[in-house]
């Protein structure tokens, strides 16, 4: 793949701030944010005014990501997101994913209808809350998402330490012991068939009745959790989950509340709204997918074609694209005579027109790229009837 524009970030504004440097009604300014603020009046949000930005995002809302609003991207790369709560991000991706970070649903949309975008990096920066100032791009508290391949040792490891799979291990454990020395008892004949009793029937309710989703939630972290260099296709969008650790923007205090009441720190109009302020920022690179020079194995047309006239070819070979490969026909000139018209890569039909010379067994055929001239198929080959 070839580089087509230089590196740039694009972000998004959670809510447009208000009152103050970039803090809705003036909350959690200082030092002592994030530990419980009272919510904002009515009449606080109501008289709030906005203030100037730097920059804009591509949703057109505030942002603090950037500093300038000439990059391409601007108006390129739109950025959406969605807070999930802790009870619907442990419901899909596991108790300790949903209980010890913070899940950003983040869709990003690429309008560009010339260029693949790169998705270098994510980020959330909490700057317009946490910053004391709430400077505008500070990036004084900003924080990357993290990776997919650091994220899977965390449900792995819940696997085992989760409280329903820590008290399954608990069960089989003394059930394995208490068969081991039922034999040794002198009530071994009640026992026996009480262990037995335990380790079956119980244990399979146990395990029916709490059932263990930790295959599925790896499926579903695979799929949606980011990764570094995710190509996002032109025109079109991609949504990614992106997990911040609460340990790094709350205490264990916060942490507590948050997990009891998400509202306070996710909410619209939440008390303390910390989550909800912060900004998305993305960073990537426009880039363009090499097109490979097409090859050319066969060229047929009908039988008992005339020069001079509009038949249908059939192609096979490899890479040959529909609407952009062409059908160059040798003689003595040689022209464009055809686009191909239908393929699936390897075989495909072009409406050509043969020229004055054309003599079947003699006239040659080869294959070049419209978009790129210089990509064509190495060897001609001669054209031939179908029999």
């Amino acid at each position: 793949m070839s580089v087509a524009a230089s590196r740039m970030a694009v972000v998004v504004a959670a809510q447009p701030p208000s009152q103050g440097q970039n803090n809705p009604a003036g909350l959690g300014a200082g030092a002592g944010a994030g530990t419980g603020n009272s919510a904002p009046t009515p009449t606080a949000v109501a008289n709030a005014t906005e203030i100037p930005y730097v920059g804009g995002s591509a949703s057109s809302t505030p942002t603090t990501c950037g500093t300038g609003s000439s990059s391409p991207a601007v108006s390129l790369i739109r950025v959406h997101r969605e807070i999930l709560t802790p009870d619907t991000a442990e419901d899909d991706f596991g108790y300790r994913l949903g209980r010890r970070f913070a899940v950003y649903q983040v869709t990003v949309e690429n309008l560009s209808p010339d260029f693949q975008y790169m998705l270098q990096d994510v980020s959330i920066d909490f700057s317009p809350y946490l910053s004391p100032a709430g400077t505008p791009g500070s990036y004084r508290f900003s924080a990357s998402g993290q990776d997919l391949t650091l994220l899977r040792g965390v449900p792995e490891k819940g696997q085992d330490y989760d409280p329903r799979n820590r008290y399954l291990h608990i069960f089989q454990g003394i059930g394995s012991v208490a068969a081991g020395i039922s034999g040794l008892t002198s009530f071994s004949d009640v026992m026996g068939s009480a262990v037995a009793q335990f380790n079956g029937p119980f244990i399979n309710a146990y395990t029916n009745m709490l059932p263990d989703h930790t295959a599925t939630q790896l499926n579903r972290l695979s799929d949606s959790a980011f990764i570094t260099n995710t190509i996002i296709n032109k025109k079109s969008s991609k949504a990614i989950a992106m997990f911040i650790p609460l340990d790094e923007v709350m205490n264990r205090g916060d942490q507590k509340q948050y997990l009891r009441d998400p509202f306070e720190y996710a909410g619209l109009t939440g008390g303390v709204n910390m989550l909800y302020t912060a900004d998305v920022c993305v960073d990537g690179t426009f880039i363009q997918t090499a097109i490979p020079a097409p090859a050319l194995s066969t060229a047929t047309v009908p039988k008992g074609s005339k020069p001079d006239t509009t038949v249908t070819m059939t192609l096979t070979g490899t890479d040959i694209a529909q609407g952009d490969t062409q059908v160059v026909l040798g003689g003595t000139k040689s022209f464009v005579f055809g686009t191909v018209t239908t393929s699936d890569g390897k075989t495909a039909s072009a409406m050509v027109h043969l020229p004055a010379d054309y003599v079947p067994g003699t006239t040659t055929a080869t294959l070049r790229s419209s978009s790129n001239p210089t990509l064509t198929s190495s060897t001609p080959v001669m054209i031939t009837e179908q029999q």
